[in-house]
């Protein structure tokens, strides 16, 4: 794990100190804790990793005093204090957990962006289309042909990683368009999707993001452990969702036909506004500080 993520650069600019783990950490529960033992005795420790199960989680209980873990799957086991995000099958006597929107942490630049007055920029509208950093199904460029034609006066803002497969084609066709920009490895991509008419992206934080700002979105579920997500944004009326499959285009173009609609996107807009403000972070600390206080 000697690469340095884009994660662990924010956190550093964030002014923490980061220490990564290395491979052998990460398949040993007693390494890990004597890992986290060497920083001296701290009060709690956090685990958002999908490898990192209940054998790890007991045994960090040697340099922590509290274990807590963010989760996104319901049939996980878990032995913490605190879990955040997803509430399991049966619950397990002596956690607390934190689930809904009211707990989902973004950034502090959503914060900030969200606080700012938002407007359809209806003149000359934009849409952005944002699958993750890597878009492992390639779904940008199979979007943005799509986007082009249902919205032809539309500006088209694509988000997407150095490390895409699908940047270098993205490349290709951006360039000589004026209707579109790609923006890679964007370092505030709340700034580009403020103000949006609405967003094409995945079901994941991306989509939590979005309704933070006020975006509508078309979301594309690309990953099974989504769907609760998917299911209860778009039930809020916040979104649309498509199948991500051979059909896609043609799911895709009939979405955005409804989206042509702008009483429709105002209405989502709102709905999405009020489905999730961001300020997760803030209330997961105070839950935090309850156990030591």
């Amino acid at each position: 794990m000697s690469e340095v993520s884009a994660s662990q650069k924010i956190v550093r600019c964030s002014g923490f100190d980061v220490d990564v783990l290395q491979d052998h950490e990460l398949k040993s529960a007693k390494a890990l804790s004597r890992r986290v033992a060497k920083t001296g005795p701290v009060e709690w420790v956090i685990v958002d990793h999908y490898g990192l199960d209940e054998d790890y989680e007991r045994a960090l209980r040697s340099s922590a005093l509290h274990v807590g873990c963010f989760e996104d799957l319901e049939s996980r086991r878990h032995a913490v204090d605190l879990m955040i995000g997803m509430t399991p099958d049966s619950k397990v006597d002596g956690t607390q957990y934190l689930e809904g929107t009211a707990y989902v942490a973004l950034r502090r630049g959503f914060l900030d962006q969200r606080a700012l007055n938002q407007n359809r920029h209806e003149d000359t509208p934009r849409i952005v289309i944002g699958f993750g950093a890597i878009d492992g199904c390639a779904l940008s460029l199979r979007t943005l042909p799509v986007v082009l034609e249902t919205f032809p006066d539309a500006m088209v803002d694509i988000l997407i990683g150095e490390a895409s497969p699908s940047r270098e084609q993205l490349i290709q066709e951006t360039e000589g368009c004026p209707r579109t920009a790609l923006h890679v490895d964007h370092a505030a991509p709340e700034s580009i999707l403020s103000g949006a008419l609405f967003a094409i992206g995945a079901g994941g934080v991306s989509a939590l993001e979005r309704c933070a700002l006020g975006v509508p979105s078309v979301i594309a579920v690309v990953s099974q452990n989504q769907w609760r997500n998917v299911w209860e944004i778009v039930d809020y009326g916040a979104a649309i969702s498509v199948e991500a499959d051979d059909g896609y285009e043609a799911y895709l173009a009939s979405a955005l036909n409804q989206l042509t609609d702008s009483d429709l996107r105002l209405r989502m807009a709102e709905r999405a506004s009020s489905y999730c403000d961001g300020k997760g972070a803030a209330r997961i600390a105070d839950a935090m500080i309850k156990f030591v206080t």
